[in-house]
């Protein structure tokens, strides 16, 4: 996808969102916090962007960036940030809990797994077996009940 200079982070997560293989075309962003954002991440450092950010300008910043807000060597000329769509850390708790949507919460599920498998959630060891229970109950589903959802163990 090609991005002019002066597009937004909004005008890219619209496109995003209206996806048709992601299914979330019918939320609205106009709710009180969305739900997803987009996140432009290294491996040094990852910054939730704001919809009034311009992606492209902030990729043209990204090693300043990194050496003033992350704790790595100032050896970083070489980090080059990648757009994701991901879930918005502004959700509150509560709000989170409120979400129906099978679609959204697929997504979210896919997200915090990838987090718990690369190390970047808090081991919380209640928090870690009910999860893991999560992900066995769903991998083990007959097929005919199972939705797409990611169930590679590692």
């Amino acid at each position: 996808m090609e991005v002019e200079q002066n597009t937004t982070a909004q005008q890219i997560f619209t496109i995003v969102q209206s996806e048709a293989e992601l299914g979330l075309s019918r939320f609205s962003l106009s709710t009180t916090t969305p739900i997803f954002a987009l996140w432009m991440c290294s491996s040094q450092l990852e910054v939730q962007l704001r919809p009034t950010h311009k992606p492209v300008e902030l990729a043209a910043k990204w090693n300043y960036l990194v050496n003033k807000y992350s704790s790595y060597p100032e050896d970083s000329d070489d980090e080059e940030p990648l757009l994701y769509f991901r879930r918005n850390i502004f959700l509150s708790k509560t709000e989170e809990e409120q979400i129906k949507d099978i679609k959204v919460l697929e997504l979210l599920y896919a997200e915090a797994r990838y987090n718990v498998l690369q190390g970047m959630e808090r081991k919380n060891e209640i928090l870690f077996y009910k999860n893991n229970i999560i992900s066995l109950i769903i991998c083990l589903l007959p097929r005919t009940v199972r939705v797409r959802w990611p169930c590679t163990l590692r």
